[in-house]
């Protein structure tokens, strides 16, 4: 999965940001900390969104069980 990717991709990043003399290229350095906190941002987006997902999942299983007969609410 998308996130699951992303995920292996800051761990390994951030082993490289890791290392020492990581800032003597500092262009490489500003690049790969922009990288790792845009994938970050993605990720915290894409959770947001599978909770609030799921909270609806759960409202709308809730308003099917309390409609009376199995009819639908409206």
């Amino acid at each position: 999965m998308l996130i699951e990717n992303e995920e292996s991709e800051i761990k390994s990043l951030e082993l490289e940001m890791n290392e020492p003399g990581f800032w003597n290229d500092q262009k490489r350095a500003t690049w790969l900390s922009k990288k790792v906190a845009d994938l970050k941002d993605e990720i915290e987006k894409w959770q947001i969104l599978e909770k609030e997902i799921n909270e609806l999942l759960e409202l709308a299983k809730d308003l099917s069980a309390e409609a009376p007969n199995g009819a639908k609410a409206d």
